[in-house]
């Protein structure tokens, strides 16, 4: 109960980019967890695939936002992204290639938000 309690006050003190940090991380641990099995472990991946292509195009909505405050190059970029986390999902589901792209994608988000969040502080 009280750990309940606290993620929730937690949850409601947390940056913006702090909190989408942690969702990709966690999305991001998953990924690499299911590939790293040997074999992969097809369930735990197509599970994590889907987890982060919803991340992605939650992103997308919140970005194609007209009240979204952005910088206009830095949104293209990640729609750019979003894009092409999309369709890689697809080829990976598939078993058409591999998820390692988009787990590098995913880490390079997350040393951003986190350089964001140092400059910020």
């Amino acid at each position: 109960m009280h750990r309940t309690g606290y993620a929730t006050m937690q949850r409601e003190t947390i940056s913006g980019r702090a909190l989408e940090r942690e969702v990709f991380t966690r999305i991001t641990r998953r990924l690499e967890a299911a590939i790293g099995e040997d074999p992969v472990d097809t369930l735990a991946l197509y599970i994590a695939l889907q987890d982060n292509k919803q991340l992605w195009m939650t992103l997308a909505v919140d970005l194609a936002n007209p009240n979204n405050h952005c910088p206009d190059q830095l949104k293209a970029s990640l729609l750019s992204l979003a894009a092409f986390v999309e369709q890689h999902t697809r080829v990976v589901t598939d078993q058409n290639g591999s998820a390692d792209i988009l787990v590098e994608i995913n880490q390079n988000i997350i040393r951003g938000l986190t350089a964001a969040d140092m400059e910020a502080a």
